[in-house]
């Protein structure tokens, strides 16, 4: 079977929009050596319509009407409950919240029974949980812009939540029809890993602590919101909290080892969204300009973009804690609003090794942190008791 990819492997982000148009099938989403899905078209069957070429965000950009410059603010849910469930602020679901009590849809993304990441919808608040918390792993669309558009067909509100290249695979799928019914709501991402890497270490560690895998928490509040841990939940009851740092899938994606190509030369990073909002942590908030707020439990970024998320934002007032803040606050915390994250330098021989290597070889060879040398001064202060040391401290001052 003769096949090709729609553009190139360096822009295409993934996100499934040409094969969701294509009006006979010919497009398939297949993953690729890095664990990454790709579009391939089947020359064969491809009629030559174009409709992919005109559907595709990279090829062809999608326009939106947006407010001259964001509205900042700085949130979070005042429901506790929900707080401690979300990975910052709970934004997401006092906005999800209000969708669905319209009759809405909302998409997002959740874990299959698989441990694979995709996307999903839900149309009432007590499966809203699903669809909280991060993953970064990047998600598997699926068939969900065919049925967010069957959702708008029928005049049902949709709120669709995902990556910025995902919010635009959805606007170009959609065609210029417009929606009134149709919110969206983009992330401020730090780029996609990969979800061949993830589902190679759901495996390695359900092997390791001998038991599989049911729910993975990647940034557990359970020691606070700025406190990174990846907790695993697992088939025999129990669970482990790790801090990031010691993870080998945190760090790798934090080192940006094993992110998306696109990634590396995003096209939406900017202050100017697609979304109706913008969502993320409000990292660094208070550092410069004082906010006299308690944050261990988590702080949203909101950046309000359209006029229609400016209404919303009023109606759901009542709910939330909300402060305007400044722009540049908001990119001073979060630069990858406005630059692209670098690429590992160690990224090609990693996956060069992914295509070979146990898992835990991998870990040992790329994703395990280097051992400190041991100095004179590191031994004394880690070996001699402590006694010994503030006597030590005493003597050099006399």
């Amino acid at each position: 079977m003769a096949t090709t990819l729609l553009c190139s492997q360096n822009e295409c982000t993934g996100c499934g929009a040409c094969r969701s148009k294509c009006p006979n099938g010919s497009i398939t989403m297949v993953s690729n050596d890095e664990g990454f899905l790709y579009p391939q078209i089947n020359t064969e069957q491809c009629t030559t319509c174009g409709l992919c070429t005109r559907t595709c965000p990279i090829l062809t950009p999608p326009q939106r009407n947006m407010l001259e410059s964001p509205l900042v603010y700085a949130c979070w849910n005042l429901d506790d409950s929900v707080l401690f469930q979300s990975s910052s602020g709970g934004m997401f679901s006092v906005i999800a919240d209000k969708i669905l009590l319209q009759n809405g849809v909302v998409f997002g993304v959740a874990y299959s029974d698989s441990m694979r990441v995709c996307h999903q919808y839900v149309e009432t608040r007590n499966k809203l949980d699903r669809l909280r918390k991060s993953k970064y792993v990047q998600s598997d669309i699926g068939d969900s812009f065919r049925s967010a558009k069957k959702f708008l067909e029928d005049g049902r509100p949709v709120l669709f939540t995902g990556t910025p290249c995902q919010i635009a695979g959805l606007y170009t799928f959609v065609g210029k029809q417009k929606y009134d019914h149709l919110l969206t709501c983009d992330l401020i991402c730090h780029g996609v890993p990969s979800p061949g890497v993830f589902e190679r270490y759901i495996t390695w560690r359900s092997k390791q602590f001998r038991s599989t895998i049911t729910q993975c928490v990647m940034r557990s509040k359970k020691y606070g919101w700025d406190s990174f841990f990846m907790q695993l939940l697992f088939e025999n009851n129990t669970s482990k909290a790790i801090p990031a740092a010691e993870d080998p899938f945190f760090r790798g994606f934090l080192t940006n080892m094993f992110l998306r190509r696109s990634c590396y030369q995003c096209r939406y990073t900017s202050p100017k969204r697609l979304g109706d909002f913008t969502l993320a942590d409000f990292w660094g908030i208070g550092k410069k300009v004082p906010f006299p707020h308690d944050t261990k439990n988590g702080v949203s970024l909101l950046l309000v973009n359209t006029v229609t998320a400016e209404e919303l934002l009023k109606e759901v007032r009542p709910s939330i804690f909300c402060e305007e803040r400044t722009l540049e606050e908001a990119m001073a915390g979060n630069p990858v609003m406005y630059k692209s994250s670098a690429p590992n330098p160690k990224r090609d021989a990693f996956f060069s090794d992914y295509q070979k290597l146990p898992f835990e070889e991998l870990v040992k060879k790329y994703l395990t942190p280097a051992k400190p040398k041991l100095t004179l001064r590191s031994f004394v202060k880690k070996f001699l008791p402590q006694r010994i040391l503030n006597l030590g401290k005493k003597l050099l001052r006399r």
